[in-house]
């Protein structure tokens, strides 16, 4: 199921033609902190196109990660006794329970701006700082900031200037949160409103905020359930402390449920189904705490993988003792948990899931897998519900004999859900991680840790839950990491002032890779300007070939500063030919790009084509010449249609 899901996800087209709102699936990141987690716009969370979505440590050398794929569950009957339900797995062709995009007031999607809404709307610390000190500072405003003045809350008037789109009319819940500055319940950037997360009733400003929104009204035909016709508004936030390894490694979820339906359901629940792969994902184990309202995912033993620290699946291991990765429900107690078996996918099943019980209906029984049948004891609605530490409890390690690949479902009551009701539920997923205990020790970690948030959420500005923001960067000589060249964006021409960096040394900065402005201090060396420290992309203080793989990683993000060069130098120095020049097939065989004169000392040259889109199109590429292994070579399939860059530069 693994490999054929990111077949899948490669392909966005041919997953668009299922419907109109489906999404491209493209990823959007909430990396501010240890953790990088990918967030699709159609509900389905940490899911990644080349690689699992939840990275943590985040920057690592082997991308290690803990979680798969999630989304959100919701179901309940109508009074006709009718079972609606929304239940997204992974997120394939003909199985999408979710569209993007909100509804109206009777539950039917805007379908004529659904597909604007393809996309996850991002904000930093920094930039909402700037914005306030900017306002507050003499209440008139030099700069208007994107994040800011494009961010979809109510009433923006600004927002299809930035977004190339209006609002849904007539909104009565709201959209993405924002500080309300002078109280009149819409958001007015030039009046000095900015983004927040409203914990409670305290305004946050996290190190990083992603909101998007979705629904279920559409796509459950594909799938056969009867749609719930719900619109989740998700709100994703992190927090990065110079003095909180906690909040350094969690990711906050507020789901924003809100019904549009036109009749009530009952006996709902809302839920979380994960597919955990915490690293080599053959040797975990699940559990929980309903104490706590959380659920666990730890390895089989002190090794993950086998004793050499190596997976079969081809998934990297975490070295040494793995770690625990939970997620916590941190606004409701947690009603439910269990683990979907393969064969599971029928509506009862998974509202039974839901419910607390196996798909088939029967009872969860506390002893063995949960399945006994000749088990005396009373049923629970938790599985695996044992402390792991306790030899003598019902913990997954002392019941079975042999790890599984861990999928979970776990659930909170809702209950009845009436039209225009609207519901706020918090989640937490936590990495927990201490190198001086071992496999069952990282479970003492993650309980310690858990209380600590718990005793401290919702967080005020009285609580005793440090966070000391790491400094943050706001000018134009901001470190974007893999833009070499300073111009604001990372494509093919970075490779060239990369190739001038290369092996010069500096000051180190703060080691963080997302696609923000970093403070960094200067290095000695110059070149045209430009400062050495914005070739080390990684921030290691050093350039090498680890700022390339950074580079990659961010190719084709802008920010604010990049201003798009759409002309092009006249000159006779560049050829390009086209031997033969059609095909029988009337395809371009060969395209040969040469200097007219000889040009010494070269070590780096870019280029790019450009072509008219009614006459040509793309078809499978071969690059040839170029090929000594002290050269470096760019080449992006994922460019726009119209556009071939190349770039090739000497390493040494």
């Amino acid at each position: 199921m693994k490999k054929l899901l990111l077949l899948f996800l490669l392909i966005p087209s041919f997953l668009q033609g299922q419907s109109n709102c489906v999404g491209s699936f493209e990823e959007y990141y909430l990396n501010s902190n240890n953790i990088r987690a990918s967030y699709i716009p159609g509900g389905n969370l940490f899911t990644g196109v080349d690689q699992s979505g939840f990275l943590v440590p985040f920057p690592s050398k082997n991308k290690l990660s803990t979680i798969f794929a999630s989304s959100p569950w919701i179901a309940g009957f109508d009074d006709a006794g009718n079972l609606k339900l929304a239940a997204e797995t992974y997120a394939l062709y003909g199985e999408s329970n979710y569209s993007v995009g909100p509804l109206n007031s009777i539950g039917i999607p805007y379908y004529s701006e659904c597909k604007d809404y393809d996309k996850v709307w991002s904000v930093f610390r920094e930039d909402i700082l700037a914005h306030k000190e900017d306002w507050e500072s003499d209440f008139i405003l030099a700069d208007t900031i994107p994040s800011i003045f494009g961010w979809p809350a109510r009433g923006n008037k600004y927002f299809s200037r930035f977004n190339g789109f209006e609002l849904p009319p007539n909104d009565n819940v709201g959209l993405a949160e924002f500080f309300d500055t002078n109280g009149n319940d819409l958001y007015d950037p030039d009046l000095g409103d900015y983004p927040v997360v409203n914990i409670a009733t305290w305004p946050y400003i996290p190190d990083q905020i992603l909101w998007m929104v979705f629904n279920d009204a559409d796509t459950n035909n594909t799938s056969g359930n009867r749609p719930v016709r719900v619109e989740f508004q998700l709100t994703a936030f992190a927090f990065h402390c110079a003095d909180n390894a906690i909040l350094n490694n969690t990711v906050f979820n507020k789901y924003k449920i809100v019904s549009r339906a036109v009749t009530p359901i009952d006996s709902a629940f809302f839920g979380i189904w994960t597919d955990y792969d915490l690293g080599c994902y053959y040797d975990d184990l699940i559990g929980c705490d309903s104490a706590r309202s959380t659920e666990f995912v730890y390895n089989f033993d002190s090794n993950d993988g086998d004793a050499e620290n190596q997976c079969s699946s081809g998934l990297a291991s975490y070295l040494g003792v793995p770690p625990v990765q939970s997620m916590t429900y941190l606004s409701h107690e947690m009603h439910s948990f269990s683990s979907p078996g393969d064969g599971e996918g029928l509506m009862l099943e998974e509202y039974n899931l839901l419910k607390g019980t196996w798909g088939d209906g029967t009872p969860i029984l506390p002893e063995g897998d949960g399945h006994s049948s000749n088990s005396s004891l009373s049923p629970t609605k938790f599985l695996f519900n044992g402390d792991p530490r306790d030899t003598n409890s019902w913990a997954a390690i002392n019941a079975v004999d042999h790890p599984i690949d861990a999928k979970t479902v776990s659930s909170v009551f809702i209950g009845r859900f009436n039209p225009g009701d609207i519901i706020h539920v918090y989640t937490a997923n936590m990495f927990h991680y201490d190198a001086a205990v071992d496999h069952l020790g990282q479970i003492t970690t993650m309980f310690n840790n858990i209380d600590s948030l718990l005793i401290n959420f919702p967080f005020n500005p009285h609580s005793e839950f440090p966070c000391t923001s790491y400094p943050v960067c706001t000018g134009g000589d901001c470190v974007w990491p893999g833009d070499f060249d300073k111009n604001g964006i990372v494509d093919h021409r970075d490779y060239l002032m990369w190739g001038v960096f290369n092996d010069l040394t500096g000051p180190a900065r703060n080691g963080q890779i997302s696609w923000r402005g970093h403070p960094g201090e200067e290095w000695e060396d110059e070149y045209v300007g430009i400062n050495a420290k914005h070739g080390d992309a990684d921030g290691n203080g050093v350039v090498d070939l680890s700022d390339i793989e950074v580079h990659e990683l961010n190719n084709l993000q802008s920010n604010r500063f990049y201003s798009d060069e759409s002309f092009y130098p006249i000159g006779n120095d560049i050829e390009l030919t086209a031997l033969p020049y059609l095909d029988e097939q009337g395809r371009v065989d060969n395209l040969n790009v040469k200097t007219t004169r000889d040009i010494g000392n070269v070590h780096g040259l870019t280029f790019e084509i450009e072509f008219d889109t009614a006459l040509f199109e793309i078809g499978p590429l071969f690059i040839r010449g170029l090929s000594d292994t002290s050269r470096l070579f760019y080449y992006h399939h994922f460019d726009p249609s119209t556009y071939l860059k190349y770039a090739f530069v000497e390493k040494d």
